[in-house]
């Protein structure tokens, strides 16, 4: 099984929000729990269950090539059904250049319908 290793892109392409502690963070800026290339620093805390449950395409489709990891190429997905018949994606188009290629290259990976979000990230 693949792991996240350096990749924190779902932390700031997904709005995060930890009731627990009334933390909202929106989409586009960094979750303020994650240490940058190593992961989320409450991973473990009952505090990111609402992380626990999004579950990057990229992780769960070990058919889809490494080159699309989402800190490498600025795409992340996930699918929507356990059949994975349909998936949402968020595209960071301001850091990562070939993004819009990548997002094309992926699609053919990946389930036909897509409902594709586009994030502008503020770094």
């Amino acid at each position: 099984m693949r792991e996240c290793g350096d990749c924190t892109e779902c932390c700031r392409s997904l709005a995060v929000y930890i009731k627990d502690v009334n933390y909202k963070s929106p989409i586009g800026k960094y979750c303020k729990y994650v240490k940058k290339d190593s992961g989320c620093g409450v991973w473990n805390d009952d505090k990111s269950r609402h992380c626990k449950r999004f579950y990057c395409g990229w992780l769960l489709n070990e058919k889809v090539p490494a080159k699309y990891k989402p800190n490498k190429c600025g795409v992340v997905f996930k699918y929507e059904d356990q059949n994975r018949n349909y998936a949402q994606y968020w595209v960071n188009e301001r850091d990562f250049k070939n993004s819009k290629k990548s997002m094309k290259e992926l699609l053919q990976l990946t389930p036909a319908r897509e409902n594709i979000r586009k994030t502008k990230v503020i770094a």
